[in-house]
């Protein structure tokens, strides 16, 4: 029987965020998929290599207008997973370190998700 080993439920957010690869030390552009308090769903373009294992840092933007996001929004995680979406793109699994998480904002986002009429 399979079970779910998520630490938290998931709702689908989309946002859009940076991630930091510490190993590379560069930044990419990415999207979140869906969120919890315990990580989050990253897409992301596959011109940057990411590994499972690696350490990184997710900005999320959650004012919701195109501009800057602060890098003092950076929270730190661990990837845990790393999946092809397409030849472009990739899926990358974060857990958030405990304590680092931007509790009040994630919670935000989450009751805005669930308050969204779901698609047929």
């Amino acid at each position: 029987m399979l079970t779910d080993r998520r630490r938290a439920e998931r709702v689908t957010v989309v946002r859009a965020a940076k991630v930091l690869n510490c190993r590379s030390h560069k930044y990419a552009p990415a999207e979140t998929c869906n969120l919890s308090q315990s990580g989050a769903l990253v897409k992301l373009d596959r011109t940057h290599p990411i590994s499972a294992g690696d350490e990184v840092q997710v900005a999320i933007d959650w004012s919701l207008t195109p501009g800057l996001i602060s890098s003092d929004e950076l929270v730190t995680g661990k990837v845990v997973r790393v999946a092809a979406i397409d030849y472009l793109s990739q899926s990358v699994a974060v857990r958030f370190a405990r304590g680092n998480v931007k509790e009040a904002q994630i919670d935000q986002a989450i009751e805005e998700a669930a308050s969204q009429p779901q698609a047929a």
